[in-house]
């Protein structure tokens, strides 16, 4: 379970990553304004993900589109409001919808998987994972974008089509070259899938490339443009300084003209200098009052321009009578007047804010500006700074500081609204270009901000920055919704469309001829391993064929030489028994030569078809005894062993052809016998039931004779066939035996299994399934040795003990069992060190002894206990599987005799315990 956990989380994360990173490719096609991409790898990576993973990569999907879509959200995403907030998840949902309809569609329309070899199934595959699934994400999401987002219906209209043409291209171009490197049920895959990768890689790098140059283009264009249309503002801005520095001069030259300024001369001359483009709040005269001169001049002013004049101050946001002072600078003349009128009479010297700007002014003799305030005459807004400039006495500014306050006769002031100036100098037809945002910065500090219709996500922007006396002005530009919707980079849209289009249809036109190429040449190399296979096989059989009819002369003629010369020597021969040995001689090369004859029969009916199985009761311990007494002679004329094993034959009869089974046994133990010099050739015939009156038969034939090669094996059934011309040179024969057998076998639905090695031997086996007769003969072996079984009742008769050192459970059972038999009580130990523990708990009469066992081996345990002197006495039997002359060697030098080579019978057990204990019984 947790293996699965894990591989689904994996599937999650891959199809996240996968559809998160190419999103933020997909970005990089972007063609502003809107909201959707001219092309969207995301959708077809996306889509081949849930088409090779399963529904599993639909989590990773929707998480990476959500998070995608709420990074490009601007202004943070926990500021939005909650339908913006929603909006990421409602493109997610969408955008799976579409990948569950594109799945829906292929399996109810397309014969799966597409065989890219085809144009046709091709085509028809990507037209309903393309243009009909992507209507699907760009209906559901455009609706929802326009909903939330408030857009005209031509915008949206423009949203709706880009949307499905991004994930038209998106899946058209990467859907194939994805589905082409994962092995998947819905495309068929190809060996090289580089061919397709790399072509693919560096269309969609070539087509990438010229669509940013194009769009890098078109930006630098239309930022010029966009500056261009800022330029008159900018200047209008930038003149602000230079008009009111030209003011302040024009005040100056009028009261320089003429000694005493009325009020309405002051008046008509600020209207004439007075520049309608630039808004500023007033332009006032501030003269210099000595304290000593204040009444009369208050009852002076009163009298010729403002009835009730008096000087006042403002002091905590409150205006009232001016406290005596050494000298005042209080507001006369003011224009325009009448929004101004509350602030003639105030003493800015004694001002909270503006007071320092004062001194700065009358101490350096040069302009000065106010940090931003409120004015008395608009106490609400904060927005106002006052730009001071001083005249002396004399005209020129006192050389020494200590006579400029003396010398001052009064300051000039141009009392600006900041917002109210800026604006002034912006119209309806710069706002359909651009926007902007001003900061007034004073000591490197922004001291005011104030915009019009800002815009954060404007395509455009860039900030400029104006001198403004010793502070300045920066301006930051933004393009207007009219100028970015008049932005559209159709060239870069009609460039990346067009490109990715072609890119697609190379793409699958790269993989059709791809693929088509790699059949021709599996096809052709089908072809060729074919023919060759097919050239080997008559070459083959042209020389088996030669050799086997020169193998037949040899055959042939040999016994038949023997037949015609000992008959013709025994019919001039005097001596009976002389004759008597021709005829034997005769008679042995007579079936030599029958043999032959037989098997080439044998193989003609077979390969024909026309051998018949005959179905009669077989006594199987019969026809292996047969088997035995044939082979034995033979065998001991060369020297080798003929061993005889059957279990399950004694009691049972089954139905089937009795001469051809013997046939089987017999090619096989005479091909044993042939093919060894010297050692052991090994027969074991199994009757194993199954149940319901069947049973499977195992023969298994072992030799320790030359072996056969491992190339040679394959065609070791081969008919004509020998393992080489030398074996056929060496051992004679027709190479027919075991395709012989192979077909019997065959014919009695059996199957054979040969393993050899070269030098050691070799050892066939078959098995076959065979039906049980009914009625059961019993052949009970009895033992007509007398003393023997009077040997071994007198065993039963000595309750012996026996200790049992085996590792296997069911032998464990199986040798106790059979011991008690002879009433022998039986200790068990699973392993050589268990064994030796329980030698120290008692000593048994006889020790039986597996040799393989885990912990300690029976070989290490029968060493050790020949250290140990007190169990020099003790009887041991080695019984294991083991049928190796190096085991035995071993056991020998070890000084144990007994070897019992599983699987063994009572009889077995029987055999060791007279022999080890019936000189102890005695």
């Amino acid at each position: 379970m947790l293996r699965s956990q894990s591989k689904s989380i994996l599937v999650i994360l891959i199809s996240f990553l996968s559809y998160y990173l190419f999103s933020k490719v997909g970005l990089l096609f972007a063609i502003p304004p809107g909201f959707a991409s001219a092309v969207w790898p995301a959708a077809g990576v996306g889509l081949a993900c849930y088409l090779i993973f399963g529904r599993l990569a639909l989590i990773g999907v929707f998480l990476g589109s959500a998070l995608a879509n709420i990074q490009v959200m601007s202004g943070g995403y926990s500021g939005l409001p909650i339908a913006q907030q929603i909006l990421p998840f409602i493109i997610a949902t969408g955008t799976c919808l579409q990948m569950v309809v594109a799945r829906y569609l292929l399996r109810r329309s397309v014969s799966l998987p597409v065989n890219n070899t085809h144009l046709r199934s091709v085509i028809k595959f990507l037209a309903i994972v393309g243009p009909i699934a992507c209507i699907v994400a760009a209906t559901i999401n455009t609706t929802a974008v326009s909903i939330v987002n408030g857009l005209t219906l031509s915008h949206a209209l423009f949203v709706g089509f880009t949307w499905w043409v991004g994930d038209f291209i998106g899946v058209m171009f990467f859907l194939p070259i994805v589905l082409s490197l994962a092995n998947n049920e819905f495309y068929v895959q190809k060996k090289d899938k580089l061919k397709i990768a790399v072509p693919a890689a560096i269309l969609f790098l070539l087509v990438s490339s010229i669509f940013a140059m194009s769009r890098q283009h078109y930006q630098t264009s239309r930022m010029e443009d966009f500056v261009s249309q800022t330029n008159k503002f900018s200047q209008q801005i930038n003149l602000i300084e230079n008009t009111i520095t030209q003011q302040l001069a024009g005040m100056e030259g009028l009261f320089r003209a003429s000694k005493h300024v009325t009020r309405d001369e002051f008046r008509r001359f600020i209207d004439k200098i007075m520049n309608p483009d630039i808004n500023l709040r007033a332009l006032a005269w501030l003269p210099k009052v000595n304290g000593s001169e204040r009444r009369k001049y208050e009852e002076q002013i009163a009298a010729t321009d403002f009835p009730g004049f008096k000087l006042k101050q403002l002091i905590g946001g409150n205006i009232q009578e001016a406290e005596h002072q050494r000298y005042y600078i209080p507001i006369l003349y003011t224009e325009p007047l009448e929004p101004n009128k509350a602030a003639v009479g105030l003493d800015v010297s004694s001002h909270d804010v503006v007071g320092i700007t004062v001194n700065k002014a009358i101490y350096t003799g040069e302009k000065a500006v106010s940090p931003q305030l409120s004015l008395v005459q608009n106490l609400e807004k904060y927005n106002a700074v006052i730009v001071y400039y001083p005249i002396y006495e004399g005209g020129d500014v006192p050389s020494e500081r200590n006579l400029r306050v003396s010398k001052l006769l009064g300051l000039f002031e141009a009392v600006i609204e900041l917002d109210q100036l800026v604006l002034s100098l912006y119209d309806e037809s710069m706002a359909d270009n651009f926007v902007f945002r001003t900061r007034y910065v004073q000591d490197e500090e922004t001291t005011a901000t104030f915009e019009a219709n800002y815009r954060t996500d404007a395509l455009f922007n860039y900030r400029a920055s104006f001198p403004f006396f010793d502070t300045r002005i920066e301006v930051d530009y933004a393009s207007s919704a009219i100028f970015d919707q008049n932005s559209i980079d159709w060239s870069s849209w009609l460039i990346i469309i067009i490109g990715c289009c072609v890119s697609t249809f190379s793409v699958i036109f790269i993989i059709i001829m791809t693929n088509l190429s790699e059949m021709l040449e599996q096809k052709v190399a089908h072809k060729t391993q074919q023919l060759s296979q097919k050239n080997d096989e008559l070459m083959k059989a042209n020389a088996a064929k030669s050799q086997f009819l020169a193998n037949m002369s040899h055959e042939y003629r040999t016994p038949l030489n023997a037949v015609i010369g000992f008959a013709q020597i025994g019919k001039n021969s005097k001596s009976v028994e002389e004759a008597k040995s021709y005829f034997k001689q005769i008679l042995d090369s007579s079936k030599l030569l029958l043999g032959i004859i037989n098997n080439v029969l044998d193989f003609s009916k077979v390969s024909e078809s026309d051998l018949k199985l005959e179905e009669s009761p077989i006594n199987l311990a019969q026809s292996v005894t047969s088997i035995k007494n044939l082979l034995t002679e033979k065998a001991s004329a060369k020297g080798v062993v003929l061993e005889v094993i059957d279990r399950g034959l004694s009691d049972k009869t089954i139905i089937g052809d009795s001469v051809r089974l013997e046939q089987i046994m017999m090619n096989l133990v005479d091909n044993a016998i042939k093919f060894t010099e010297r050692g052991t050739v090994k027969l074991t015939v199994v009757l194993t039931e199954k149940g319901n009156s069947t049973a499977e038969l195992s023969i298994v034939v072992e030799d320790q004779g030359i072996g056969i090669p491992e190339s040679k094996i394959p065609d070791l059934f081969m008919s004509f066939t020998q393992a080489d011309e030398s074996t056929t040179r060496k051992f004679g024969g027709t190479g027919l035996g075991l395709a012989i057998v192979k077909q019997l076998t065959e014919l009695m639905n059996g199957k054979i299994v040969v393993e050899s090695k070269l030098g050691e031997g070799t050892r066939f086996s078959i098995s076959m399934p065979v039906e049980i007769y009914s009625s059961e003969i019993t052949h009970a072996e009895e033992n007509d040795d007398s003393e023997y079984q009077a040997q071994l009742e007198l065993i039963r008769q000595q309750n012996f003990k026996a200790l049992i050192v085996e590792d296997n459970k069911i032998n464990q059972l199986i040798a106790s069992k059979q011991l008690e038999l002879l009433n022998i009580s039986v200790t068990l130990a699973d392993n050589g060190e268990l064994g030796l523990e329980a030698l120290e708990q008692g000593k048994p009469d006889i020790l039986f002894v597996d040799l393989h066992m885990p912990v300690m081996d029976g070989f290490t345990m029968l060493e050790a206990l020949k250290q140990k002197p007190e169990f020099d006495d003790l009887p041991a039997v080695i019984i294991s599987a083991s049928v190796s002359a190096e085991d035995r060697a071993r056991a020998e030098l070890l000084g144990i005799n007994h070897y019992v080579t599983k699987p063994f019978l009572l009889e077995d057990l029987e055999r060791v315990v007279y022999e080890l204990l019936a000189e102890d019984n005695e």
